[in-house]
């Protein structure tokens, strides 16, 4: 063993000693002090001072939720004998059970403080936790609307000087927010909910704020803002030693670095990533974007490691993201067939996933045609029987329409999609040999040229005659041709180089991008997203091909639309219909073609066939 390497074993060692001992300790300080606890209130309850040993328990779950549950889980709730000390505990036991991550089945514990607390206007601080921890509930039961309503109200009794509380809501807000809405709406509760949590110094709310927001801004493609964010969610955590933050932040980062294709700094920031997580168990996903960056990085066997080191799939979607991670890695090892059959599972996988979210779509429309027959119980029985069969033959029809056409949408998108990705693959593959015959074509110029350059020095160094003159003369004609066709090779290549990097940059999207619901669950159908990156190039090959394109439109009088920029770019690349569609969020391929239609009318004045924008200066310069 190196010296390094036994350096860092005992330092391991010596860590895994050190946490064992910490955790030996903690488990008994909890232990200790819940039997202090218990032994506490047994005397308290013996001289009815139920009030006390609740008001120590509040005191305590925010500090040590764990410990607090225990607590309370062993209170002799028989010598509860006020209704105001049922709702207390009710209330205590909602919050420790929200603490520590219990998942809520039913509304019933917190609706008793609720009710409580809701007659009682003398008691603001706590009716204001009873309407902030029903919204929680309720958020967790899949009822959102309930739960902002019960958020909103929890902030009109909130005190103005409760800056932990208030900031509290606005990020339960927030939460709620982006998965019903656009980013929009949540990026305006997370900065609010940052300034009232850094009032309140509680840096660990802070660092989560800033990581929600730094993911909003990867996913808008504002790389800068994205990287801001992260860092200072990062410092935050760093700030407080607080691991799992610190974790949340670094494994945000590496998505956001992978998002942009910057998988050197995909592989820097996990480095990190995985030195501090060593108590932490982090998602499939982290360690698959890791495989997949060493895979584009032609470094297979370091994205062999980090396929193995990741936990098994446990869930769907850590299924696909194993696909893909093998499929990159059997395309960096040259195995096109093994690239084509995982990733074709992968795409599979998203498919059932949807199907998925259908069928729990199915299943939240029959919750809420339960919710209905309990409404009609009251009719009488000629109504209620009408309206069961209405409701039910409508409820039938709804869901065989729901899984009719949904299954239909996808068929035909799947192949939609998969004939525009070979398109695509094929022109990436042409390039790609067009760029290396270019490629040799500048080695074999540049040589040429050398040559010419010794010739031409050699005839420098003689005595120069009318014969000597006529060849030097001669052979800088040839060298200012051979500059030239140098010159014209280089812009070639520059012009494939980048018509490449458009056409990876969608292949990618085409493959991985997708709206996410709350459920994970992918939409075959959403848009592509594409970078500034990748427009600022698009555009640069367009003016670089064509001779300064956009410009020669804009001095014949014309001017174009972002929109009318970005699909005569993707023409002139060759992108088939089916993607410029999800790019350009057109509802129909039919509509694609209108646009292009329009586009070189508009452009040409006399021609509707796009093909004619492009060839239209050869055409000119030939009358």
């Amino acid at each position: 063993m190196k010296l390094p390497e036994l350096f860092h074993s005992k330092s391991i060692e010596y860590s895994e000693k050190m946490q064992y001992l910490c955790d030996g300790m903690r488990k008994l300080w909890n232990r200790i002090l819940i039997i202090a606890f218990v032994a506490w209130m047994m005397a308290a309850c013996n001289s009815h001072a139920d009030r006390e040993s609740l008001v120590a328990i509040d005191s305590l779950i925010m500090q040590n939720p764990n410990s607090a549950y225990s607590v309370l889980k062993a209170y002799p709730t028989d010598s509860l004998t006020s209704d105001d000390d049922h709702a207390y505990y009710a209330l205590l036991t909602t919050i420790a059970d929200y603490k520590t991550y219990r998942p809520a089945t039913t509304d019933s514990v917190i609706n008793i403080a609720v009710n409580h607390y809701d007659h009682d206007g003398a008691n603001l601080d706590k009716r204001m936790r009873a309407l902030l921890y029903k919204g929680c509930v309720m958020e967790e039961l899949g009822e959102s609307e309930i739960a902002i309503e019960y958020y909103k109200r929890a902030e009109k009794v909130c005190a103005p000087n409760d800056d932990f509380h208030i900031g509290y809501i606005c990020l339960r807000k927030a939460i709620l927010y982006q998965l019903a809405y656009s980013d929009s709406i949540p990026m305006e509760n997370y900065r609010k909910a940052i300034v009232y949590f850094h009032n309140a110094r509680a840096k660990h709310y802070e660092s989560l704020c800033h990581n929600s927001i730094g993911m909003i801004y990867s996913r808008a493609g504002n790389y800068d803002l994205a990287v801001k964010e992260l860092r200072q969610c990062i410092a935050l955590a760093r700030s407080i030693n607080d691991t799992l933050d610190l974790c949340e932040g670094y494994n945000a980062m590496c998505h956001t670095y992978y998002g942009f294709d910057l998988y050197e700094k995909v592989i820097a920031a996990s480095d990190t990533l995985f030195k501090i997580s060593a108590n932490v168990t982090l998602p499939r996903s982290s360690y698959d974007i890791v495989s997949i960056s060493f895979s584009k990085m032609g470094c297979p066997d370091s994205a062999t490691k980090y396929i193995e080191m990741a936990p098994k799939p446990v869930v769907v979607e850590d299924t696909i993201s194993y696909l893909r991670s093998v499929a990159e890695l059997a395309l960096a090892k040259g195995d096109i067939k093994g690239y084509i059959q995982n990733n074709d599972r992968a795409v599979n996988k998203s498919d059932s996933l949807l199907l998925l979210g259908q069928a729990e779509k199915i299943r939240t429309a029959e919750a809420k045609y339960d919710l209905a027959m309990q409404e009609v119980e009251n009719l009488s029985k000629q109504k209620r029987l009408i309206l069961v069969i209405s409701v039910l033959s409508l409820l039938v029809a709804i869901v065989s329409s729901i899984v009719y056409f949904q299954r239909k949408r996808i068929a035909h998108i799947k192949i939609e999609n998969e004939e525009a990705r070979n398109q695509l693959s094929l022109l990436k593959r042409n390039l790609t040999e067009t760029e290396s015959e270019s490629q040799k074509r500048i080695v074999a110029l540049r040589e040429q040229e050398l040559q010419l350059k010794k010739m031409q020095e050699d005839i420098r160094l003689l005595e120069l005659g009318n014969q000597e003159k006529i060849n030097a003369a001669s052979i800088e004609k040839q060298l200012m041709q051979t500059r030239g066709m140098l010159q014209s090779a280089e812009v070639a290549i520059a012009i494939q180089t980048k018509t490449r990097f458009c056409l990876d940059e969608i292949l990618r999207l085409s493959y991985y991008s997708g709206k996410y619901n709350s459920d994970q669950v992918i939409d075959n159908e959403s848009t592509l997203e594409l970078s500034q990156d990748f427009w600022k190039t698009i555009f640069e090959v367009v003016s670089l091909k064509h001779d300064n394109l956009f410009e020669r439109i804009r001095q014949k009088g014309v001017t174009l639309t972002e929109n009318e920029k970005k699909l005569l770019s993707l023409c002139a690349i060759n992108i088939p219909s089916a993607i410029i569609r999800r790019v350009l969020k057109y509802k129909s391929i039919q509509i694609v073609s209108n646009q292009k239609r329009k586009l070189a009318l508009k452009a040409t004045s006399t021609s509707t066939r796009i093909e004619d924008i492009f060839s239209e200066k050869t055409s000119s310069e030939h009358s």
